[in-house]
């Protein structure tokens, strides 16, 4: 019986797989901006999810996908804390909210800030006789060497402390280099705001995963007893998403959180119930945007995975007679391009797997063609020549290959049209945008097939605008200034 994964990943562009493993709005910087030890691991995460995807989550199981994910970074090979899995140490990071320029970064949302707090509150509450409570609220500025508590028992009342965790948040979000609002602020107002997870023993760790478990199963319950099956589906997505969210708050391991619990936990919690796979855009959004923020993300998300499966092309394309193939071929690739994506990049992927499904037969095109090695030798031998399905069949594969040349040259084209922030090469450090283009149709077979005399004149021609537009992005980082000492 085929898994949930491979059945979900059916008619979706296998070469773009890396998209589901990385963050959707990095894509323009192709496939080359992750490195390969992160891909060794996603794709052992991605295998182990197909051995247990019917699994009902414990601790332990949550700690097997970041071991499976992580396993092959060199810190896991190098540093001890980090195959211990649960981190019994401190764990913090760097928070934001999504003003301008910071809006892919950002950790926390206005909208998001009282569920944030509501958290705070909670680990506070349940604090028992533990030393510290499990999340806390963390503050540095220039000169110091570690973020300073601010403790949510210092505030008369909840609502205090939001408006001073807003005021530094405002801080910490002008102090980034990203940051293109219109706020200035000194030196000595450059602030980082931490979102901490306190130290704890193995035991304790594996409470509190545990509790976070049975809240996401108990709201689960809930969800699903809903009869209308678009809010049934909906309150199923915010108790996924308040479960991640808890979970990438925390931060339970010393690395690796987001790959573990956003991209491979949370797609197959989706999958379980029914969702799909997701292309998720802001992965740090799920620090502290609001529940119904994530709800409307997820489903965006969803339907990105969607808008690159081959369905409509395939069933199209599979049905299409000799006579047509051979008589109309422009009309048909006219036809076809109106059930690929309007998105030249994403079409160019459907091309490609449309082609490699032709080549290993999952397409008979024409309809009802049979490959000359399944026909027997007194057949063949009767044969004077290639079959009118034999020419309709290799002219199939020939029309493909110019399609995705014509379509390449639209990417390529449109490029420069494109909003700054979608444009191949935004944000890339090193490589220019031709040399991301590149990359991502290294991946392809039709790439290939085609040639690099086909290819490269093409991609060659990508607008020297796009290259600005990462020059100019590059220079900035998103990290602040360094606040130690």
């Amino acid at each position: 019986m085929p898994n949930l994964l491979d059945t979900a990943l059916q008619d979706f562009p296998r070469n773009e797989i890396w998209r589901l493993q990385t963050d959707g709005w990095q894509a323009c910087r192709g496939p080359d901006n992750f490195r390969p030890s992160y891909y060794q691991g996603m794709e052992a995460g991605f295998n182990f999810l197909r051995r247990f995807d019917d699994v009902h989550i414990t601790p332990e199981f949550i700690e097997h996908i970041y071991f499976s994910a992580y396993q092959y970074e060199s810190a896991f090979k190098n540093e001890r804390i980090c195959r211990q899995g649960y981190c019994e140490s401190v764990n913090e990071f760097a928070i934001v909210l999504p003003l301008p320029g910071l809006e892919a970064i950002a950790g926390v949302s206005l909208a998001g800030i009282d569920e944030l707090v509501t958290m705070i509150q909670s680990s506070y509450e349940s604090q028992g006789s533990r030393e510290f409570p499990q999340n806390e609220i963390g503050i540095m500025k220039p000169g110091m060497s570690y973020s300073r508590v601010i403790s949510f028992n210092d505030f008369a009342t909840p609502n205090e402390f939001k408006n001073m965790l807003i005021k530094q948040l405002e801080l910490a979000s002008a102090t980034l280099r990203l940051y293109t609002g219109p706020v200035n602020i000194s030196d000595d107002e450059m602030t980082r705001v931490d979102l901490i997870s306190n130290a704890a023993t193995r035991e304790e760790i594996l409470t509190f995963v545990q509790n976070d478990i049975d809240q996401y199963y108990a709201e689960l319950q809930r969800a699903q007893a809903i009869t209308d099956p678009e809010h049934r589906k909906a309150s199923e997505i915010m108790a996924i998403n308040r479960f991640i969210r808890k979970l990438h708050q925390s931060h339970y391991f010393p690395d690796g959180n987001g790959r573990t619990f956003i991209f491979l936990l949370a797609n197959l919690l989706h999958l379980q119930n029914g969702h799909g796979l997701k292309i998720t855009e802001f992965p740090a959004h799920y620090a502290g945007f609001s529940s119904y923020e994530l709800l409307i993300e997820t489903r965006t998300d969803l339907d990105n995975f969607n808008a690159f499966k081959i369905t409509k092309a395939k069933e199209y394309f599979g049905n299409l007679s000799p006579e047509t193939i051979i008589g109309d071929k422009e009309g048909t690739k006219r036809e076809l391009t109106d059930r690929l994506n309007p998105n030249p990049l994403i079409a160019l992927a459907q091309i490609d797997e449309l082609f490699i499904q032709v080549l290993e037969k999952k397409i008979q095109v024409p309809v009802g063609h049979v490959p000359s090695k399944s026909l027997t030798k007194k057949t063949i031998k009767s044969l004077t020549g290639p079959s009118t399905s034999t020419i309709a069949h290799d002219h199939a594969k020939i029309l493909l290959k110019e399609l995705y040349l014509e379509t390449l040259v639209r990417v390529v084209q449109n490029d420069a049209h494109n909003d700054i922030t979608q444009r191949l090469g935004y944000g890339a450090n090193t490589q220019t945008p031709v040399e991301i283009l590149r990359s991502i149709l290294f991946r392809h077979d039709l790439a290939k097939a085609c040639g690099p005399d086909k290819i490269e004149p093409i991609i060659t021609q990508l607008s020297n605008d796009a290259l600005l537009a990462s020059t100019c992005s590059s220079a900035a980082s998103s990290e602040p200034p360094s606040f130690k000492s």
